[in-house]
């Protein structure tokens, strides 16, 4: 029987994503989950996330009190604001339960299944100390007229353009998720073109591993403090070309997804003319939604912030 973990660690999510905090196993509809409980910082309350094993690329047990300053250094939240707003706005747009007497006071039904609107009338508002509902930002109103001020009216098509950026990503990741793909991370011996894979790992759609090894380059490793790979732990491993093959079933003729897509194919061409082998073919399966695979984009887009 194997021991049950529970330890305080350091998690690193495929993505390039981490979060630290207290991790146990927990059964959830018979399949297993390490559940991650994150501890209260300085900028949010506790929370607790539940991982299948894989969405995780490593794991770093740690002491206490090296995964509260982790934590605390770390910008990982709960819910996203984004997230919360559109489930406020569904909440305060759903018609009324047939029977339901018992909702908040400051709403009024016409009719058993209207759409809520304020108690108050035209003219009337209440103060917005009153009611902090005041401040709440559905989003842009496509039936307000733009502003005649020219820096109000850039300010506003700058709104409505992200708006219209949020709902393209989105629709991006839907059509995504109604078909086949895998995903690509690797680590390399820096990030200068000459520069070597160390580490690459394959994923399908549901979180299966379809590849997941270190390979022996043939320069020293220069950026360990960004992954953990040492020129020790790669020393038994296989070279490129062991690992040419499998990595060609695992990739080509499919949708290929990467966070910053561009890095890791442009290693992956210039590792396979440095070993003169044929470039593995990215011919992906795409349609005009999902021309762009490179997941780190498309989250800047959908997040409205470029770096």
């Amino acid at each position: 029987m194997s021991e049950k973990f529970d330890m305080h660690c350091v998690v690193e999510l495929f993505g390039h994503q981490k979060i630290a905090g207290k991790m146990t196993e927990q059964a959830i509809g018979g399949a297993t989950f390490l559940r991650i409980e994150v501890p209260k910082t300085s900028k949010r309350e506790g929370f607790t996330r539940f991982y299948g094993a894989g969405a995780i690329y490593s794991i770093t047990p740690v002491d206490e009190k090296v995964a509260a300053a982790m934590a605390e250094s770390l910008e990982v939240e709960p819910v996203s604001e984004w997230t919360l707003r559109q489930a406020m706005q569904k909440l305060l747009t759903a018609p009324a339960p047939d029977g339901r007497e018992d909702w908040d006071s400051s709403m009024e039904w016409p009719d058993e299944r209207a759409t809520p609107k304020p108690a108050w009338e035209d003219g009337d508002e209440p103060d917005e100390a009153e009611d902090p509902m005041l401040d709440f930002d559905s989003g842009p109103d496509p039936e307000e007229d733009v502003p005649s001020d020219p820096d109000e009216e850039a300010a506003a098509t700058a709104y409505y353009q992200r708006a219209d950026d949020k709902q393209a990503a989105a629709e991006w990741a839907r059509e995504l998720l109604q078909g086949e793909f895998v995903i690509l991370d690797t680590e390399t011996t820096g990030f200068e073109a000459d520069d070597e894979i160390v580490q690459i790992g394959v994923v399908d759609q549901a979180g299966a591993v379809v590849l997941d090894q270190l390979i022996k380059p043939e320069q020293p490793i220069c950026n360990s403090q960004f992954h953990g790979i040492t020129d020790e732990t790669v020393k038994d491993a296989p070279r490129f070309p062991e690992v040419y093959e499998r990595l060609k079933a695992a990739l080509e003729g499919r949708t290929v997804l990467a966070y910053n897509l561009e890095f890791d194919q442009r290693l992956l061409i210039h590792v396979c003319r440095k070993h003169q082998l044929e470039p593995i073919d990215f011919s992906q399966r795409l349609t005009p939604q999902t021309s762009n695979t490179c997941v780190m984009e498309m989250y800047a887009q959908f997040n409205g912030e470029w770096n």
